[in-house]
């Protein structure tokens, strides 16, 4: 059952934490015991994995909603183990769970992971066939580099990761890198493929935190949505904060003019108002940014926030410079 705009982004919010532990929970419950190290785990992913330098991954469907989810959980000294992956029951069957295992690949190794070891059971062996595909191998439990792990794993396996394809010391770094409108519209479809790069970074870590994710691009074009959360981007009126809708639009603007940058070509906002036209208190927002002129070191750029009813609730302008050759060095 083929599952259609399958979007895998890290985890954002108390929902989507929700989703990560009842996912897990649901199959390990149906499989195996829940253990209290499960239980400690899953009850609270940001402490346990994502603070000491892991990461959650969710994917989601088209409407936002948490459809499967995979854990990178760093030991230190480049060594992360995959862990947690799951898709809820009438999500299976679409190839949400290889996106999930090479997700989490591409994620450990732009932790900076080196070695990335997992255990499963042979009573999983759709999920063993695609740890190999995946290229796991085999290894014994004295091979593992942790102790005490999880006596239901009775496989063990293995992969060794190259550093992260847009590092420096990367072998993939000799690669000539993509477009950043490429790289864009291959990470929305999902056709992204170990090591491929673009010469800015993304995703951003800021988009990363607020849960915000691209949904379409084109040349001078960008649109990113967010779920708006009361708890989690509210002020003290219980609406969504203004700055919070000036972040989004900024985030547009910035992957609108990505999309216009050249290999060694970066940028920086130098000006922008926005005008707030109603009030927010949750649901799906939307800001499409539009260039509206394009110079050769000042653009300017239109974004349009709607909610999802389609009223517009922020107006934002804002003029972005293109820098070149030294000015763009580490920017």
């Amino acid at each position: 059952m083929p599952t259609p705009e399958i979007r895998i982004t890290p985890l954002s919010d108390a929902a989507d934490a929700r989703a990560f532990r009842e996912i897990n929970e649901d199959w390990i419950s149906r499989m195996f015991t829940l253990t209290d190290s499960d239980r400690t785990l899953l009850a609270d992913p940001v402490t346990r994995i994502v603070e000491p330098g892991g990461d959650v991954l969710i994917a989601r469907d088209g409407s936002g909603e948490a459809l499967g989810c995979v854990a990178v959980i760093a030991y230190g000294d480049g060594v992360f183990e995959l862990a947690k992956m799951g898709v809820r029951p009438e999500a299976q069957g679409g190839g949400i769970g290889r996106r999930l295992v090479e997700a989490g690949v591409r994620r450990a190794a732009e932790l900076g992971g080196r070695r990335l070891f997992l255990g499963t059971n042979g009573r999983l062996a759709p999920a063993v066939h695609l740890y190999e595909e995946a290229g796991f191998r085999r290894i014994t439990r004295e091979q593992l580099p942790v102790a005490d792990y999880y006596a239901r794993a009775d496989i063990l396996m293995e992969r060794r990761l190259d550093p992260d394809p847009r590092s420096a010391d990367s072998e993939e770094a000799g690669t000539a890198p993509l477009p950043v409108l490429d790289y864009l519209r291959r990470e929305i479809d999902g056709t992204l493929r170990p090591g491929d790069r673009t010469h800015l970074r993304y995703p951003t870590a800021i988009s990363g935190l607020l849960g915000f994710r691209t949904t379409a691009v084109g040349r001078g074009s960008a649109t990113i949505e967010v779920e708006a959360d009361p708890r989690s981007h509210g002020n003290q009126q219980g609406t969504v904060h203004g700055g919070f809708l000036v972040e989004l639009a900024d985030a547009a603007i910035g992957t609108a003019q990505s999309t216009l940058l050249t290999e060694g070509e970066s940028f920086a906002s130098v000006e922008l108002s926005a005008r707030f036209l109603r009030p927010v208190w949750s649901g799906r927002l939307t800001a499409v940014a539009t260039v509206t002129h394009a110079g050769r070191t000042l653009s300017h750029f239109d974004c349009a926030i709607t909610r999802a009813d389609g009223k517009p609730v922020a107006a934002v302008t804002s003029v972005v410079m293109t820098l070149r050759g030294d000015d763009a060095a580490g920017r």
